[in-house]
């Protein structure tokens, strides 16, 4: 039944996954802007705990966090039900090669760098949902 609900929301659902509440606030706002009900977690273990009761249509993750990275939190939220169907968008100031090829094996949809262009992240947004969807 849990899942004929999220089906049948009026606005998808974002997680921000990021230890820099500057940057929450930011990607809060580019994506309110365009109807997303956006929630927020500043560490890898809010962050799982916020996927398994929110069960959000995507998460944006930050890479470098304290605790548990970014891909770690990655890894484990495609082990959790229904976690390897969301798209996962890796938001981080790491662009080496390295950084890239591993936030794909950690299971990431997609990688953007920051600095962010807030304006072009909406549209980048919801092209991934929208492609997640028709898969």
């Amino acid at each position: 039944m849990k899942e004929q609900i999220d089906l049948e929301r009026e606005h998808p659902v974002a997680l921000i996954v990021d230890d820099d509440i500057t940057v929450r606030l930011l990607v809060r706002r580019c994506l309110e802007k365009v109807g997303f009900v956006v929630e927020e977690a500043s560490d890898g273990e809010k962050a799982l705990s916020s996927f398994e009761n929110l069960h959000p249509d995507i998460v944006l993750l930050d890479v470098r966090m304290p605790g548990m990275d970014g891909f770690e939190v990655c890894e484990e939220i495609r082990k959790l039900p229904g976690g390897n169907l969301i798209p996962i968008l890796m938001v981080t100031g790491l662009d080496d090669m390295e950084s890239i090829n591993r936030a794909y094996e950690a299971g990431a949809t997609d990688f953007i760098t920051k600095s962010v262009n807030w304006e072009v992240l909406s549209h980048h947004v919801r092209f991934i949902l929208r492609a997640s969807k028709r898969a």
